[in-house]
């Protein structure tokens, strides 16, 4: 198989950066920004700071697993919630507290932006030589998700005075802040043709090629546990295999432990008749991953852990 390498930017401090996050030391966010944007010589482009920044905000922050389940009290308080851009401490946000944060910084680096707030969700719109642009990098999970592992935002871009069907906002600002190479959408094309192939040269089964599926899923999913927290893993993985399968039907169970803020995605499948299992959850080194998972370890796990379960489904 081919290795898939991320569609990287070109973050200097990025290794700087995340080393504060693991020892979960408080970072001034803000100054880490001009240091990037000026080294690497962007600070007079308007539109290469917004979308610099839109990319670094995904790739540091998460979006939290608390809301959904929280009270209204709680909720209410999340909502209220506000980053602190000279002191992070917490990297979990939810649209609210993007959407004060992503203004703050845009109104710093002198571009007009202000929050929209329609009660149901939050995002941004700013201005650049009279065009107006969103920003909505928590809608669906999307953005926080595509962006952590190298696909293409599909929430950036410009909405006056014409929206365009096919987004090409940024595409000339991402040629100077992306590494080249091959990216994250032909790496994963890669690894389709060639499980394809595979399928017809060995006569798989479809039972076989969603197995194989997973497998695949369950190395990339390692391979990123270190980046990534609970929301945008499930939602990358939910990606892959609406990638890889074009028409399949899926087990999937959520648990959670409420009081701890601990989930479980578990995905059921079959091969040669026998059901199997895999699991997105959390590790005793704090990472999330994605594994092959035996009867006995769910079991231990979820009475370990506390895990109660929330929702069942079954998708085609």
């Amino acid at each position: 198989m081919k290795t898939i390498t991320r569609f990287k930017l070109r973050t200097i401090l990025k290794d700087e950066v995340y080393k504060l996050q693991e020892k979960e030391e408080p970072f001034d966010l803000l100054s880490i920004l001009e240091k990037e944007i000026n080294l690497l010589g962007l600070k007079n482009n308007s539109y290469a700071i917004a979308r610099y920044i839109y990319i670094r905000l995904g790739e540091l922050f998460e979006y939290d697993v608390g809301l959904e389940y929280a009270t209204e009290e709680k909720k209410e308080k999340l909502k209220r919630k506000r980053v602190n851009i000279r002191n992070v401490t917490d990297f979990s946000i939810i649209c609210d507290s993007y959407a004060y944060m992503y203004v703050e910084l845009l109104n710093h680096f002198g571009i007009p932006a202000k929050v929209v707030d329609t009660k149901a969700h939050v995002y941004v719109i700013y201005n650049i030589d009279e065009k107006t642009y969103l920003a909505d990098l928590t809608s669906g999970n999307e953005d926080i998700t595509r962006i952590k592992f190298g696909l293409k935002p599909n929430y950036n871009r410009q909405i006056h005075p014409i929206a365009p069907k096919e987004d090409t906002t940024f595409d000339e600002i991402d040629k100077m802040i992306y590494i080249n190479g091959i990216s994250t959408e032909e790496g994963l094309n890669f690894l389709k043709e060639e499980l394809e192939l595979k399928k017809r040269q060995e006569k798989w089964s479809q039972e076989e090629y969603t197995y194989q599926v997973f497998k695949i899923i369950e190395m990339i999913m390692n391979f990123k546990r270190k980046s990534i927290g609970f929301v945008s893993g499930v939602t990358y993985i939910y990606y892959l295999l609406n990638f890889f399968i074009e028409q399949y039907e899926m087990n999937h169970t959520h648990f959670l432990n409420q009081e701890d803020g601990l989930e479980m995605e578990l995905f059921l499948v079959k091969k040669d008749n026998n059901i199997i299992y895999f699991s997105y959850q959390k590790e005793k080194d704090s990472f999330y991953s994605f594994h092959k998972i035996s009867e006995l370890e769910l079991t231990v796990t979820v009475r370990n852990k506390n895990l109660k379960l929330i929702k069942k489904k079954k998708s085609a």
